[in-house]
Parts: C-alpha cells; structure tokens; sequence
C-alpha cells in the first residue's frame, strides 16, 4: 500500500512540474503580469514534500534490509548520480539565462530588475532535474541513516 501511494505521490508531482512548466513564460516572449505560477507553485511544494517524506521513509526501510556491503556500494552511486542531476540543472540554468540575456542584473537581459524568481524563471528552480536531485538527495540521507543505525 505504502509503494501504490509514492507512486501516486510521484505522477501527481510529475504531473505538477508539468502545470509549472505551462506558466511558466517563454524568455521570447513578453510578460507584465507577474508570475501566475506562484498558483502552481505554492500547492505543488506541498506535494512534493509529501513525496519526499514518504520516499524517505520508503527508501529507510528498503535500506535496512540490505547488507552492510551492498548498503556502502549504494551511497556512492546516488552521489554519482545526485552530481549528474547538479549537472544538469547547471546545463539548464546556462541554456535558459542564454535564452533571457542574462541574469536580473544585466541591463539588457529580460529579466532586469525582476529578481531571480519571476514569471521567466520558475522552471530554473522547478524542473525534472531539481526534483530529482532532491529525491536522490533524499535517498542518500536514508540510506546514511539506515547505515549509521546498523552500525550502533
């Protein structure tokens, strides 16, 4: 019961990155609205905290189970893979302050004087990369924590 609701946890949060990505203003566009994705945004933290308590708890539990050997080989691969998502979201980050001309302090970029958080940005802090690199981020301090209680 407990893997049937992270699942729905996770399509539900997938699903809500999707809504985030929809407001999200294109930088070649236009925009004086303000961020109406702040109406995603908001609801959508809270699932995914949601999300990664269950995960944390869900990957405390399948961490335990394992042996301490198999248990020491997993914590450097999700630190392999948590650096390739960190990767990734620097590959995001460069491609979309490309896109806008620069950061909020650049006169001519897109989003000057906004501040970093704006109608152009959301999925700069919002995306497929970012959550899951908090998701592995979350594994890994599970399985630290199901390690360092096997050892006491």
């Amino acid at each position: 019961m407990e893997l049937k609701k992270l699942l729905y946890l996770f399509a539900a949060s997938l699903f809500a990155l999707f809504l985030i990505d929809r407001v999200t203003v294109s930088p070649t566009l236009m925009s004086g609205n303000g961020n109406v994705g702040i109406g995603v945004i908001l609801p959508s933290l809270f699932l995914f905290l949601t999300f990664y308590f269950y995960l944390a708890v869900a990957c405390y539990r399948w961490f335990g189970r394992l042996k301490k050997g198999m248990l020491l080989g997993c914590l450097p691969l999700l630190l392999l893979l948590l650096a390739g998502c960190l990767w990734w979201e620097t590959q995001i980050a460069h491609h979309l302050l490309t896109a806008l001309g620069g950061g909020p302090e650049e006169p001519q970029s897109r989003i000057y004087r906004f501040g970093w958080f704006n109608q152009y940005t959301n999925t700069l802090f919002f995306n497929v990369a970012t959550f899951a690199a908090t998701g592995l981020l979350v594994a890994f301090a599970s399985a630290a924590g199901a390690w360092k209680q096997g050892r006491l």
